[in-house]
């Protein structure tokens, strides 16, 4: 089985905020989907996902990963 790790492509900041792009595993597709989320203060507060949904699965993976490379 082939299997497809979240990687984050890039981390910026925005005034307050902390920008994380990267692509997420799509379950149902092969391939990956573009996700963008908002981090203030250490918590998600906005994502953006080709999926079309607003703080979705992918969006919580890739907040998980970046927050887990920040822990190091």
């Amino acid at each position: 089985m082939l299997k497809l790790d979240v990687v984050v492509e890039s981390v910026s900041k925005e005034g307050e905020d902390v920008v994380v792009k990267g692509e997420v595993p799509a379950r149902c597709a092969v391939g990956y989907y573009h996700v963008e989320i908002r981090v203030k203060g250490g918590k998600l507060v906005s994502s953006s996902c080709e999926c079309g949904s607003d703080l979705c699965p992918h969006a919580v993976k890739l907040f998980l990963r970046y927050r887990g490379r920040m822990s190091r």
